[in-house]
């Protein structure tokens, strides 16, 4: 893997929550701070430490899958697929939540009903 620099304050909030958090651990375990503040907080130090770019860090460049890799997971799953063709596929999440629901809110409708029907029953004797 090839690790290229990169410039010390994030390019992005997400670079900048991650370097942050992993600064206040270290500072949890002991680290001492790069600032001289107020604050006790590790997080807020660590926020200001990385917003002052006093944070040295590096982002590893992520590895390039070969074709050959890529080819045999294809072939991998056409193989799976072909010892599931007599399976049903399941029904998805949303079909599934709507039957179950659907289940609930009719029995709820039925005890309403039921309740409703003691209650006139009640009320007229």
């Amino acid at each position: 893997m090839d690790k290229t620099s990169s410039p010390k304050i994030p390019k992005s909030r997400f670079q900048f929550v991650l370097l942050a958090a992993k600064r206040a651990k270290q500072l949890l375990k002991g680290a001492k701070p790069k600032i001289k503040t107020k604050s006790r907080n590790p997080i807020r130090i660590a926020q200001e430490e990385v917003k002052l770019g006093l944070i040295d860090y590096e982002i590893l460049a992520s590895p390039e899958v070969p074709e050959e890799v890529q080819s045999e997971e294809i072939l991998i799953s056409e193989e799976v697929g072909e010892e599931l063709e007599g399976i049903p596929p399941l029904p998805s999440l949303e079909e599934e939540e709507e039957e179950r629901f659907g289940r609930i809110y009719e029995e709820e409708e039925e005890e309403e009903e039921e309740f409703e029907s003691s209650d006139r029953d009640s009320e007229e004797e």
